[in-house]
């Protein structure tokens, strides 16, 4: 399929650069021009029958595309092989992250595609780039790794084999009748409160935990602090690595960080099929950082969304400062 341009583009792309101007100068004039030119590609050219999405959306002058993408036509999920992701090596290059991260924003952007990025180093624990990063969304499958720290926490980091594969399932599978099974309402004020998550909250049911509130900002954290935490991080971390490329309902999970090769783990959360607007999420890290993509949009399918994700954390992963 080609790139997906809504009728909401310019608008969305005119929100990046008063948002980013100030702060970049340059970068987001270049940026402009780079996701303007993705406008003009000729897609008619691409083999039929491959569903390259990471490529169809790759800035030009970025670091190298990924190989091939998880993508389908319709935002019905698809788990078949020929679906599935070829893990991306990205070219490292010479770029600064913050740089990395505007022109993948403004590539999802381009696609109608809203994005809220955090970028913190693994070693210094620094926020380092990002876009939009308090923003709040719906959390979507991304609460699972508050209920998974929670249950680690309360069982002082030494989980039974029964609940430590539950705990797995969560992270990996993302397994929705699990977390409604361990589902408690304490559940993210806990952790908001252990780790300092100042723009986290919870509906505080049950059935609606997907709707809880997140933002990047908080989600990177989450990822840098738990790390740290040693009841829950060589666990946590040690799962966030296995994440497979299809979900426990068969999603199609290989995007953002699980569509990365070399060191790197993911969760993953994606609104119903029918959802509107639709989320589609993925945080993780790489070796160099922990970060997060939340994004919606009213109009992409799930193919483009999985698209602009790729797009913004191979940026990320290929940036060297």
């Amino acid at each position: 399929m080609g790139v997906e341009v809504q009728g909401g583009s310019r608008r969305a792309v005119g929100r990046v650069i008063d948002n980013r101007f100030g702060r970049f100068g340059l970068v987001a004039v270049i940026g402009l021009v780079t996701i303007t030119s993705l406008v003009s590609v000729n897609t008619d050219t691409r083999e039929a029958g491959t569903a390259n999405a990471a490529a169809e959306s790759w800035p030009s002058g970025a670091a190298a595309a990924p190989s091939s993408a998880a993508a389908s036509s319709s935002p019905a999920a698809s788990s078949s092989p020929a679906d599935q992701a070829t893990p991306s090596s990205p070219v490292i290059v010479d770029v600064p992250v913050v740089e990395q991260v505007s022109t993948g924003v403004m590539n999802a952007a381009t696609n109608d595609v809203e994005q809220a990025v955090a970028v913190i180093d693994r070693e210094s624990g620094d926020l380092v780039a990002g876009h939009e990063g308090d923003t709040e969304f719906n959390s979507e499958s991304i609460t699972k790794l508050f209920t998974v720290a929670y249950y680690l926490i309360e069982v002082d980091g030494t989980p039974g084999a029964a609940l430590a594969e539950d705990l797995r399932s969560l992270v990996q599978e993302s397994n929705n009748s699990v977390q409604t099974d361990l589902w408690q309402p304490d559940i993210i004020p806990t952790i908001a409160d252990r780790y300092q998550l100042t723009g986290t909250s919870t509906t505080g049911s049950r059935n609606t935990w997907g709707s809880d509130q997140i933002t990047a900002n908080d989600v990177a954290r989450f990822l840098y602090a738990a790390s740290q935490d040693p009841l829950v991080g060589d666990q946590l971390l040690g799962w966030l690595a296995g994440t497979p490329p299809t979900g426990a309902d068969g999603f199609n999970q290989a995007f953002g960080f699980n569509s990365l090769s070399g060191v790197h783990g993911s969760k993953q959360g994606w609104s119903d099929p029918g959802w509107s607007p639709a989320n589609l999420h993925s945080v993780g890290f790489t070796d160099r950082y922990f970060a997060a993509v939340l994004q919606t949009s009213p109009t992409a399918t799930y193919a483009t969304m999985r698209s602009t994700s790729n797009t913004t954390v191979n940026l990320i992963a290929a940036a060297t400062r």
